[in-house]
């Protein structure tokens, strides 16, 4: 009897184990569908994902190409004011050489032909300018003359009435021959010779203070023309053989003895500019040679 209870003991054992493992609580496993709805979300939450990143990319680059346009627009406009007023400038400059050659050559001065050279030359800038036109009436009146050098000597060169307000006088001296002339403005005196112009042919600036272009520190500027000269004389030599240019002030400013002619010290012009950004029209007094009009 005793040695039967180690194997009934043993018995007992395994029929205890075995009733606890069939007690144990087995884990819960989803159903088909509740696997398929998780997935299902997950798919909805990525493709949203995905969605807000587009968006938020698409509002990027529109704030970026607006940001571009303002800039591209400002540049554009700034670069259209800055070709305007190029082009003023250089039309300006343009009509005050034409009016100036007229003056000299005692004729009417005339632009016929200027507006469509113009044109095209600024056409192939991008910029279009389309008329452009001077008042047959000049804003302000000059008078020019030219002749010998020898004409110049007699006194005061302006009108009895006149100051003498110069701006053009250019002297074209082919031979000194050891005389010069001597300039009084009634401010200062100026003797040119062969000595300060260094050689002949020489063309004497005497409003630029230049002798063939160039700048020369013995020949000064002798004639501004924003100041009025209450008495000019010219004094020339004997030997002196050469041929003057001059263009005062207002009309019939010059002596008589002179070979004198009406001309322009302004004229009223009317510019239209027009491009893809900008169109302008302007009416301005154009100074020929400065000194107001």
């Amino acid at each position: 009897m005793v040695a039967d209870q180690p194997a009934e003991s043993q018995n007992r054992s395994r029929t205890q184990k075995r009733k606890r493992t069939r007690n144990r609580v087995q884990p819960v496993q989803g159903s088909p569908g509740d696997q398929q709805q998780r997935h299902g979300r997950g798919q909805i939450i990525l493709i949203g994902a995905i969605a807000l990143a587009f968006i938020i990319l698409g509002i990027v680059v529109v704030f970026n190409g607006v940001l571009y346009t303002e800039t591209i627009s400002s540049s554009s406009t700034s670069q259209s004011a800055a070709d305007v007023e190029v082009t003023q400038y250089e039309l300006e400059n343009g009509v005050a050489g034409i009016v100036h050659r007229s003056n000299l050559d005692d004729d009417d001065y005339s632009i016929n032909g200027y507006p469509s050279l113009f044109r095209n030359v600024t056409a192939s800038g991008g910029a279009v300018m389309t008329d452009i036109g001077i008042e047959s009436s000049p804003a302000s009146e000059a008078t020019g003359a030219t002749g010998d050098v020898d004409d110049l000597n007699g006194g005061n060169i302006s009108a009895d009435d006149h100051n003498a307000q110069v701006g053009h006088f250019v002297l074209e001296i082919e031979e000194f021959n050891g005389d010069g002339i001597v300039i009084d403005n009634s401010t200062d005196s100026t003797r040119i010779d062969s000595g300060t112009v260094g050689s002949t042919p020489a063309r004497i600036d005497l409003v630029a203070g230049t002798v063939n272009g160039t700048s020369r520190s013995d020949v000064p500027q002798v004639f501004d023309p924003d100041t009025e000269y209450d008495d000019v004389t010219v004094t020339v030599g004997s030997n002196v053989d050469g041929t003057y240019e001059l263009v005062a002030k207002g009309d019939n400013s010059l002596d008589t003895r002179l070979n004198t002619h009406n001309g322009a010290w302004a004229v009223t012009a009317t510019i239209t500019y027009e491009s893809n950004t900008v169109s302008f029209e302007q009416t301005d007094d154009v100074s020929v040679y400065g000194g107001g009009t």
